[in-house]
């Protein structure tokens, strides 16, 4: 069974914490959510926080923020998941809003994940 390693990084037993697959793929896309896009080095695509708090008055971003997070996956050579929509979740406050992103695995009889931020 294969393991990855978990966010945040953290050790146990003088070794990074592992977690399963689908595990370290919410991961991932939560700190995907609070960072701000192009800030990482390693990948000019990762980030969404601008996204997010332009999309209020510029809805056309979350599709940007989609084709991004597709880019940064691949970037990354993380090449059986993608994100299929991002979508503003009902529950949002009047100063809040939250969004639920569907994350579909390329292999074969995957379910969906959904995951809200």
């Amino acid at each position: 069974m294969a393991s990855f390693t978990a966010f945040p990084l953290r050790f146990r037993d003088a070794f990074l914490r592992r977690t399963e697959e689908v595990e370290a793929i919410v991961q991932l896309f939560r700190v995907m959510a609070v960072t701000p896009h192009g800030s990482w080095a390693g990948c000019a695509h990762f980030g969404w926080r601008d996204y997010f708090e332009r999309a209020r008055v510029r809805p056309e971003l979350i599709s940007k923020a989609v084709e991004e997070a597709n880019s940064a996956l691949r970037d990354l050579g993380i090449t059986h998941y993608r994100v299929a929509a991002i979508t503003k979740a009902g529950d949002s406050q009047r100063d809040i809003d939250s969004y639920e992103v569907s994350i579909v695995s390329t292999e074969a009889g995957a379910e969906a994940i959904r995951l809200q931020l």
